[in-house]
């Protein structure tokens, strides 16, 4: 049986979503570091409806780094309650 490992980027107020939009200030060598080490365990990656579709529209078209090759590589399955947020 596989394991499911939450790993989500989490600010000191609680908020998860967009970390794009909060979380680059305060990025550093040992913060990326230890984020390389959880992911490259995963063998997929389960992903909620927006954040599937947010990696679908990035990752594809990045190809010079080693986490895009990563990321790129791995298996990607959606949670929805809905197939019509697909749309």
């Amino acid at each position: 049986m596989r394991k499911i490992v939450a790993g989500p980027f989490t600010s000191i107020d609680g908020v998860v979503k967009a970390p794009h939009q909060w979380n680059t200030p305060w990025l550093n060598e040992q913060i990326t570091q230890t984020i390389d080490l959880s992911m490259a365990q995963a063998d997929m990656f389960l992903l909620a409806t927006n954040t599937h579709k947010e990696f679908a529209a990035f990752w594809p078209h990045q190809t010079n780094t080693p986490m895009a090759g990563f990321m790129n590589t791995k298996q990607k399955y959606m949670v929805s309650n809905s197939l019509n947020t697909l749309e």
